[in-house]
């Protein structure tokens, strides 16, 4: 009896093996499913969506053929599209990905320069050329510092770990910067910001500023920076490092655009 009852309990545990077995097999064979389907975009420009977005960057780019200014540049580096390259039909989804020329991608960090070769040679809008001419547009244009100015980039492009660190989007160092607001419903419009003095403070107040994922940006010309999460509210610079009579540019950077406000102290 005692081994009829061991051949039994053995039974059981092999038939218990071989469940497990079967269940980690099925599970391989599904995950090799799902990455068989990550398809290059060159074999799905058929896919929703995408000649609508790759119609959106040749504009921008037509206007910086015309006139290669930092501006210009900046208009088609910070243009983020909507593609389906995951192929669900669904574009632009939070948590899809798929492979981009290449590049493993998520779809809702896909930019002109991933889909639109704009220029050519050493001209060319790439990630990495895009990275040069937002800089300079922040600090030559804007009188930006290059902290302030890296900040403001980091916050329109989203993340997109191969390509971002690449690109050389990526940055040791952590914003020190504070965070305004909750996030909130996205806005229509233009993007609206006055900043007056009062007293020792600069006191200023937006509206209108469509937020991206990660957080628009509130920045004084000095490097004062603020991290902000709502499309409409106010903030205090306490005593900003300010010259008496000396005029100071105040930049909001927004998924919708930019706003300057020029302030003599």
């Amino acid at each position: 009896m005692r081994k009829k009852g061991l051949n039994a309990l053995e039974l059981i545990f092999t038939l218990f093996v071989l469940i497990v077995v079967v269940l980690v097999v099925i599970r391989m064979f599904v995950q090799k499913m799902k990455l068989d389907q990550i398809k290059p975009v060159e074999d799905i420009t058929e896919s929703y969506n995408y000649y609508a977005a790759l119609s959106e960057c040749n504009n921008l780019c037509e206007d910086y053929t015309q006139d290669k200014s930092s501006y210009n540049a900046l208009r088609f580096c910070q243009h983020k599209v909507s593609i389906d390259i995951d192929g669900d039909g669904r574009p632009g989804q939070e948590g899809a990905y798929g492979v981009l020329v290449g590049i493993p991608l998520c779809e809702d960090g896909i930019y002109c320069f991933h889909i639109k070769q704009c220029g050519s040679g050493t001209v060319a809008l790439d990630a990495k050329r895009c990275l040069l001419d937002m800089q300079r547009y922040y600090k030559i244009e804007r009188g930006l510092t290059e902290e302030t100015a890296n900040q403001i980039i980091r916050r329109m492009i989203n993340y997109g770990t191969y390509w971002w660190v690449a690109a050389g989007y990526y940055t040791s160092e952590t914003p020190t910067s504070t965070t305004i607001g909750p996030t909130t419903t996205q806005p229509s419009g233009e993007i609206s910001l006055s900043c007056t003095r009062d007293g020792n403070d600069l006191y200023c107040e937006w509206s209108n500023c469509k937020i991206p994922s990660s957080g628009a940006v509130i920045a004084l010309q000095t490097g004062d920076s603020k991290i902000i999460h709502s499309e409409s509210s106010s903030i205090t610079f306490k005593n900003p490092d300010l010259q008496e009579g000396e005029k100071y540019s105040v930049v909001i950077a927004c998924e919708n655009g930019e706003q300057i406000e020029q302030v003599t102290w």
